[in-house]
């Protein structure tokens, strides 16, 4: 030990003596490329702007006194604040760096960087980047560093790190060989140290100012310690006291947590490092909040639950929980699914094999609940109302389905009708008349009665107008005879909100029938004769005639 610590002061001593050398070789100290030089203990100093070294920099050489080099300016007579004096003193702080590092056997020397200013170098999508800074990877020394895309200058020089994840500028995962195992821990930007390089793995948010989990064990899981930032500590974050048995991170709402595991029992760390709940659970998974309580689900040994603040919503009974806009898909022990609202009432009742939530651009943003029962599957609006009733089977387009059903609903097209009706001039009024009606209901009312007369008639001729685009046609499918039955079931596209309806039919006539019927474009002529009304809030079949080649004639009727 005492023989590496000669070698160095000694290799050191060299170094100094050989600076006016190294000087030479230096560019002018007019040059504009001498904007900013960096040293190991000050970090990087903008000599554009007239920065210096701290006062306390051991790199420094040829100071008159301690203090003249942290001024602003510093004094003309003293070399180490020239840019020529900065440069050389970087190259001694960088050799000293790379000559302790060589010696301890932590890395090899590399002296290639301070030869050219600008080594080659490509993104790494380790660390991936921040705003205007990216993490950069140099192909000669093989670590990475911090470079400023909009200064086009470094912020961390690739000197010792094998891995940055950069979120946050003032604190920043990094890993290092640490006794020739890579390890993590936190710097800033300065080079500074926050958090030792004692752990294997580590969690953090895509954001600034959130917390981060360092774990003892890789993979992310286990034995952990939470940094969370504190503006009264020194680099503005700090490593909690507490040890955790694990950890989980969430961004359940405005500001990030972490859910952590502490004899045995799981509870929830706030940003600030104070528990917003105490540890109690046996698993819990921060949702958000609710009427400004926090919302979660807990898990006991009978299951999950619900909870709102202190409040039991949905009680631990539950396999499985998943919330999103209000609406609660829970799947108790036995597999069977339904969804809740968040006062704890199911609009879909829990006797489904499975539920899934349906959405995408076609949809416009609306939400729909494919629901599975016995091997058949259907869809259900995201307020409970029937949209396609469970029949149909997995290759059905159920988008198709979904857009359908859009205008399957009575009640929201005629409001939509009569504030559309009652906002709009008609051709035959005057200006007064609509002014007047406009602020008188019972006028109003009279006015849509005259030009609305019978708005279920409007509806299905709506509905119907509706069916035929390049996403969707008005079919008629015709099933298998049921002999014992005595009937073909008859699927109708415009009524997907409602199952097959019965066609009774004599044994000794159906071979026949589905002969006449299974030509091409029969099914269609049928179609032609449909009659619709409303029922349950959406178009329903009421009549269909079926005519053979022959003249005969079989009528279907609902109720």
């Amino acid at each position: 030990m005492k023989a590496k610590g000669f070698l160095f002061l000694c290799m050191g001593a060299m170094l100094a003596g050989s600076l006016p050398a190294i000087a030479q070789s230096i560019p002018p100290v007019s040059s504009p490329k001498v904007v900013a030089t960096y040293c190991h203990h000050c970090g990087w100093i903008d000599v554009e702007k007239g920065g210096t070294h701290r006062s306390d920099c051991p790199y420094v050489h040829g100071s008159s006194s301690g203090g003249g080099s942290s001024s602003g300016g510093g004094s003309s007579s003293n070399w180490a604040s020239t840019p020529t004096g900065m440069i050389a003193n970087t190259l001694t702080s960088a050799l000293g760096q790379t000559l302790s590092s060589w010696i301890s056997g932590e890395s090899k020397p590399d002296f290639s960087s301070w030869v050219e200013d600008r080594p080659t170098l490509v993104n790494t999508q380790k660390g991936g980047s921040n705003g205007n800074n990216s993490v950069v990877f140099d192909e000669r020394s093989g670590r990475v560093g911090i470079w400023d895309n909009k200064t086009r200058r470094w912020l961390l020089r690739p000197y010792y790190y094998e891995d940055l994840i950069l979120t946050d500028m003032n604190a920043i995962p990094a890993q290092k060989m640490v006794k020739k195992e890579k390890r993590w821990g936190i710097i800033n930007a300065d080079n500074w140290v926050i958090v030792p390089f004692d752990f294997l793995s580590v969690q953090t948010f895509s954001r600034e100012k959130a917390p981060i989990v360092l774990y003892y064990e890789k993979g992310r899981t286990g034995r952990c310690k939470i940094c969370i930032p504190d503006a009264s500590a020194k680099h503005g974050y700090r490593l909690m006291e507490d040890d955790f048995e694990d950890a989980k991170t969430y961004w359940p709402g405005k500001e990030p947590c972490v859910a952590v595991k502490k004899e045995g029992k799981w509870g929830i760390v706030g940003q600030n490092g104070a528990y917003t709940v105490e540890p109690a659970w046996e698993g819990i998974v921060p949702c958000g909040d609710y009427m400004e309580m926090p919302m979660m689900f807990t898990q006991i040994q009978t299951g999950w639950g619900l909870q709102i603040g202190e409040r039991e919503v949905l009680p631990h009974e539950f396999k499985d929980l998943n919330v999103k806009n209000g609406q609660v898909i829970a799947t108790y022990q036995d597999g069977k699914t339904g969804v809740a609202n968040l006062e704890g009432r199911f609009f879909l009742p829990p006797v489904f094999d499975k539920v899934e939530r349906l959405t995408s651009k076609a949809l416009e943003g609306k939400t729909f609940f494919k629901v599975t029962k016995d091997g058949k599957s259907g869809l259900y609006t995201d307020d409970g109302v029937l949209a396609a009733a469970p029949v149909y089977g997995e290759e059905t387009d159920f988008e198709v389905l979904a857009i359908a059903s859009e205008s399957q609903s009575y009640s929201q097209w005629l409001k939509r009708k009569i504030k559309e009706l009652g906002a709009r001039k008609d051709e035959f009024e005057t200006t007064a008349s609509y002014e007047a009606r406009k602020a008188d209901p019972e006028l109003m009312s009279q006015y849509l009665m005259k030009v609305l007369p019978d708005p279920e008639s409007e509806f299905v001729k709506w509905s119907l107008d509706n069916l035929n685009t390049p996403r969707k046609k008005h079919t008629l499918t015709l099933s298998s005879y049921n002999a014992d039955e005595g009937c073909f079931l008859v699927t109708d596209s415009a009524t997907p909100a409602f199952s097959a309806y019965s066609l009774y039919i004599p044994l000794e006539e159906a071979a026949a029938f589905k002969a006449d019927m299974m030509q091409e474009g029969k099914l269609q002529e049928v179609l032609k004769t449909a009659k619709y009304k409303v029922y349950n809030d959406r178009i329903y079949l009421s009549e269909m005639t079926f005519t053979l080649d022959n003249g005969t004639t079989y009528l279907l009727k609902t109720k």
